[in-house]
């Protein structure tokens, strides 16, 4: 599982991409890596909150 430093430099990454090419498809790239990285911090949060209930 990615960790969410990884998920940070694949949106710093995403957001070198929108400086570097066109702008309306990076900042689509942009928009998509910001909402990846959030989704997956959520979903490690209620994975790491599901087990802790069970124990």
């Amino acid at each position: 599982m990615l960790t969410a430093g990884a998920f940070a430099l694949l949106t710093l990454g995403t957001l070198a991409l929108l400086a570097a090419g066109n702008a309306r498809f990076g900042s689509l790239l942009g928009m998509f890596g910001l909402l990846t990285a959030g989704g997956a911090c959520f979903s490690a949060r209620a994975k790491q909150s599901a087990v802790s209930a069970q124990k």
